[in-house]
Order: structure tokens, then C-alpha cells, then sequence
């Protein structure tokens, strides 16, 4: 089975919006969606991993709300042993970024979810990414699945104060050379 979990901090009517033609997008796919909400996304995230796996999942796909599934299916992210990400159009678009990720149940059990002491939402992909490395698990961004991320400026919004925490965050936790390796 495969459980697509589909975080969010906050609900507003634009913010529905976003999300239904996100949860539209997944349609016909061979999946079991949910949607969960916390009070930061680390937390949110790390609770969709949780219910997924406990639902018996062999993967869960962590997805942004705000993305579109344009090309392929998601059943071609789900590769044991791996971190795989479909191609993101129209956002930040680097080896591992959190728009859409498929994790597997072997890897969630060897490394544990994201850390939820991160102050915001900003670096804990990049901090994910550094802890599959660190543990050799291969992170492949998949070229026959796209999403389309059309509106990345809400994304960043309001985000200066948050980002800076954040990154301050990140280089406490892994020295100012790490930053290099996710910016």
C-alpha cells in the first residue's frame, strides 16, 4: 500500500483551494490520501509518516499541499532502499527539496522522521537530506514524474524572520559548511 500524506499549518478559503486541486491531481492514482494538520510542518509531516506506516504502508509520500501532479504516477517514486522525488516545475527545484518525496518504510525505520526541533519549516528537508546521506541511503530525483509548484511565492512568504531561524538552526545543528551542500 501506499499512503500519500499531504501536510498544512494553516486552513483559510484560498488555502482550501490550493489543496483540493492538489488532492485532485492525485486522483486515479492506486493511492490512500490523507491530510493531517499540526502546529509546525516538521510535526505535521512526522505525524502523516506515522499514520501511514501504521496503516501499513510499504511507502509514504510526504507532498506539498500547493502541488500538481503533471506527468507519470506515483507508484514510480516507491523504490526500496531509496528517497526518490519527482521533477518540480515552477518552485525551488534542487536534489532533494520536500515539495514531493517518496520514503519506505525500511528507511523511516533506520533513520526516524524529521527533526521537529527545527523553529519553522525552512532547512529541514535540507537537514533530512544530510541525515540520508549520512546514513548512504541514495536520494534520486525520478525524470518521469513531474509536479508543477505554481505558486511558490506563498510559499516563501512572510518567510525572512522564519528563514533566517531556521538557517541559524541548520548550522548549529551542522556547522556553517553544511549550508553549502543544500543552498
Amino acid at each position: 500500500m501506499i499512503v500519500v500524506g499531504i501536510p498544512y499549518v494553516e486552513i483559510d478559503s484560498d488555502k482550501r483551494a490550493i489543496l483540493n486541486r492538489c488532492v485532485s491531481s492525485l486522483k486515479g492514482q492506486d493511492v490512500v490520501i490523507v491530510v493531517g494538520k499540526q502546529e509546525t510542518l516538521a510535526k505535521a509531516q512526522n505525524m502523516l509518516l506515522e499514520m501511514g506506516f501504521g496503516m501499513g504502508a510499504d511507502y509514504v509520500i510526504i507532498s506539498n499541499d500547493d502541488v500538481i501532479l503533471d506527468i507519470g504516477t506515483l507508484d514510480l517514486l516507491c523504490r526500496p532502499g531509496e528517497i526518490v522525488s519527482p521533477v518540480v516545475h515552477g518552485g525551488i527545484d534542487k536534489l532533494f527539496h520536500a515539495h514531493m518525496f517518496c520514503i519506505p518504510k525500511t528507511v523511516y525505520e533506520k533513520i526516524g522522521g524529521f527533526d521537529e526541533t527545527c523553529p519553522g519549516a525552512y532547512y529541514i528537508d535540507s537537514d533530512m537530506w544530510i541525515r540520508f546521506n549520512e546514513a548512504e541511503i541514495p536520494v534520486v530525483k525520478l525524470e518521469s514524474v513531474h509536479i508543477n509548484h505554481p505558486e511558490p511565492g506563498r510559499t516563501l512568504e512572510g518567510m525572512s524572520q522564519s528563514m533566517q531561524d531556521c538557517r541559524e538552526w541548520f548550522v548549529t545543528k551542522h556547522g556553517s559548511g553544511a549550508t553549502s551542500l543544500v543552498e
